[in-house]
Order: C-alpha cells, then structure tokens, then sequence
C-alpha cells in the first residue's frame, strides 16, 4: 500500500512592471497606480530589481511603492516589509524626504509631495495551487 501525501504549493508569478511618463506627486501614483493595476511597484528579491531596472532602463526617475514609516522604517505601500538595503544609491537613504523614487544607479528617498517625477505601476497577482 502506498501513501500518497498531497499538499498545496503556493506559485509566485514575477510582477509585472508598467512605467508611465505621467508627471504626479506619490499619493497620486499610488492611486492612479492602484485604480489601474495593483499598486505602485514593489520590490522584493534582487530579481524583481533586475526586472524594475529593465523596465526603467533610460526612461528617468520614478516613483515606487517604498515610503518611510517613522524613524528609519521603510514599507511598501501595500503593507509589506523592508526594502532590499542593497539597492540604495551611496549617501541614502539621508531622510530627506518620505518616498522613494528609482533612478538609473538605485534608490534615493524624496520629497513626497513633489511632482517632478514619473511612476512604476505592478500588477502582482500569486496563485495557489
């Protein structure tokens, strides 16, 4: 007699990654990010990096869903962790500003409210088998 054990495995697609050049401060890409797709980006594996620099790839600064939380705390907009402290650019984060932007070389924290810069939309979806 055998015993076949069969349990549930939980696949992660890689996200999808759509840059706008729409000029708009952080809250207002994440709504716009959130009525459209998911959320803004959000980053969790040196993979999903590689993936948001190649779809920035000499398009210019913009937005991701990483945002400050407090005295030296970081979190995605859509609730989850820390950022990969490998991806920040030399000297950040210095705190001078609450969210995050991408540019060619890494991350740099910004001014939220400022609207100088473009955003990066994800549609994140998982499926459990």
């Amino acid at each position: 007699m055998f015993r076949v054990r069969v349990s549930a495995f939980r696949l992660i697609a890689s996200p999808q990654y759509h840059y706008y050049n729409q000029i708009m401060s952080w809250s207002d890409a994440r709504s716009f990010c959130r009525r459209k797709h998911s959320d803004l980006a959000t980053v969790t594996s040196m993979e999903e990096a590689q993936l948001l620099a190649q779809t920035t790839a000499g398009l210019g600064d913009a937005w991701i869903g990483l945002r400050n939380d407090g005295p030296a705390k970081w979190l995605w907009s859509d609730g989850s962790g820390e950022p990969l402290p490998l991806l920040w650019i030399a000297g950040q984060p210095d705190f001078s500003g609450g969210c995050v932007d991408t540019i060619a070389s890494g991350w740099n924290d910004y001014n939220c409210t400022t609207t100088r810069r473009n955003l990066v939309c994800e549609d994140g979806e998982s499926n459990t088998f």
